[in-house]
């Protein structure tokens, strides 16, 4: 799989990210070290510029990005509205399963399929994330099962914030290139009878964007018609409720109308081209 580590399926940044973080003494079983050391101990490794490997550095920390952090990081490593501060102001460390990733792919334990779940589609790439539990139990009976059934063990791919995935998950199993439809999460709100609440988005969008996309519809439409009261950002600035955008309803209005409009929404429903390094069964049987 080119560009992508055969010893856990991350990209090749990432590992001398981790790497790095090893050699600067950021291991999970001692202190903190600055991340500015780390991304400068990257450069020094890679040639990759702070400006290039920071934001690749935070990834591997944010909860709503990754599944599984890799890495700690003591500071803020912003929000996906807000970006995060700078690596000298910031320290970091490998988590424990940072510490395992290093391990393998230094030749010091078995593989681990780490890149699966992560994937790379918040780096811009074309690899989706897959459900961590069903990974690890795909690759557990993937001596019993046929790849038919090792794909559907795994199942369609999933983003930590839990929007739907649709599309054609069988060909992008196969290795093929496809179009998927991602959608942010829509849920009704259990105290209100008069709300809706988004609760997740979409990768690469903001909640800022998403509240203006929805004023701006408003605006368009005409609040009355449209059947939107207001919109109010509710998120508690931790993960996993970072992101809860409470869509007030007007007496009367129809919730599903509204519901079928707001997945109208670029910034709710959009679509993502996605495709494997190799067919997902292949790379299942490369970690058992």
């Amino acid at each position: 799989m080119r560009g992508v580590s055969d010893a856990t399926g991350l990209g090749l940044l990432d590992v001398a990210i981790l790497d790095a973080c090893a050699a600067v003494g950021a291991t999970h079983d001692r202190p903190f070290v600055k991340t500015r050391l780390v991304l400068d101990e990257v450069y020094a490794r890679t040639g990759i510029g702070l400006r290039i490997a920071s934001e690749p550095l935070y990834d591997l920390a944010r909860p709503w990005v990754v599944h599984h952090r890799l890495l700690d990081v003591n500071g803020n490593v912003g929000s996906p509205d807000f970006g995060p501060a700078d690596p000298r102001y910031t320290e970091c460390r490998l988590t424990a399963l940072g510490a395992e990733a290093l391990a393998a792919e230094r030749g010091d334990r078995s593989p681990l399929p780490i890149g699966l779940v992560t994937g790379d589609v918040h780096a811009g790439g074309r690899r989706p994330p897959f459900d961590p539990g069903r990974v690890a139990d795909a690759v557990a009976r993937a001596n019993e099962l046929t790849d038919d059934e090792i794909v559907a063990a795994v199942g369609a791919p999933a983003f930590p914030f839990g929007c739907t995935v649709e599309g054609d998950v069988g060909a992008l199993a196969r290795g093929e290139r496809v179009d998927l439809v991602v959608t942010a999460r829509i849920d009704d709100d259990g105290d209100r009878d008069d709300a809706i609440v988004i609760n997740g988005l979409v990768p690469g969008v903001t909640t800022g964007e998403v509240a203006g996309d929805i004023q701006s519809m408003v605006a368009e439409l005409g609040p009355a018609e449209f059947g939107i009261r207001d919109v109010s950002d509710l998120g508690s600035g931790s993960f996993p409720d970072l992101v809860r955008l409470v869509v007030e309803l007007r007496p009367g209005a129809d919730r599903d109308a509204v519901r079928a409009r707001l997945l109208g929404l670029w910034s709710i429903r959009q679509p993502l081209e996605a495709q494997l390094g190799e067919p997902l069964a292949t790379t299942i049987r490369r970690f058992v």
